[in-house]
């Protein structure tokens, strides 16, 4: 009895054996724990240096601000071309400027001990006469010089129409009558005769001293028109 059992059991145990010693065992491995904060912490400083490798790519790629020096050179000779054998112009030579000083001249006055001024004349300027009509011209001066008019002193006639005397003779000088002081003043009288024709006319004199020198001028103007 003890037998029988036995054997039965000899069996499952080597049964088992086999099926033991056939199966492949399983071999259970530890995975490394990952530490994300480091990671993270490579990726940042692998995208940093890349960035920072770009942007020397870049900036040595840009082209650079250069500085160019520029030597003056002298003028060059004239030259032949090898090609046409033309001579090549000639920069221009600087020239001499010449500088003119011009020297105004001064203008000194001179001094006359003579002179005169116009205080009035009559009849008055512009008048208009018939022609044919005759009138006094009256002229009244002043003496404002230095010396005394003498009877040497005088009117001579310049241009325009001459005066004429009552027997129609015309005259070319009028003297003073009397001595004519310093600050004084005197009337000369000239006899006119208005033209037969229409228009306007003019009498021009010229106040002379005793040596012959004019000093002053006097003019008349009117006008003759038919009635």
């Amino acid at each position: 009895m003890k037998n029988r059992y036995l054997l039965p059991l000899v069996i499952i145990m080597f049964t088992m054996l086999l099926v033991s010693c056939s199966t492949p065992q399983t071999v259970t491995t530890q995975e490394p724990t990952i530490d994300t904060n480091a990671l993270r912490t490579e990726v940042a400083q692998t995208i940093e240096a890349e960035s920072t490798l770009n942007a020397a790519l870049t900036l040595a790629a840009e082209p650079s601000a250069t500085v160019e020096i520029v030597t003056p050179t002298e003028a060059a000779s004239p030259t032949l071309s090898a090609e046409t054998n033309t001579p090549l112009p000639a920069m221009p030579e600087p020239t001499a400027t010449t500088v003119v000083n011009v020297v105004y001249p001064t203008f000194t006055p001179t001094y006359y001990p003579d002179r005169a001024e116009l205080v009035s004349m009559s009849p008055v300027l512009g008048k208009s006469f018939r022609p044919g009509s005759d009138f006094d011209l009256v002229f009244t001066l002043k003496n404002t010089g230095d010396l005394d008019w003498t009877t040497s002193y005088r009117l001579e006639y310049l241009s325009g129409v001459k005066p004429s005397n009552q027997s129609g003779t015309t005259y070319d000088v009028v003297k003073l009558a009397a001595k004519v002081a310093k600050g004084k003043t005197v009337d000369i009288t000239l006899d006119m005769i208005a033209p037969s024709a229409a228009g306007h006319y003019t009498s021009t004199w010229a106040f002379v001293n005793s040596e012959g020198t004019t000093f002053y001028t006097v003019s008349y103007g009117f006008d003759v028109k038919n009635p």
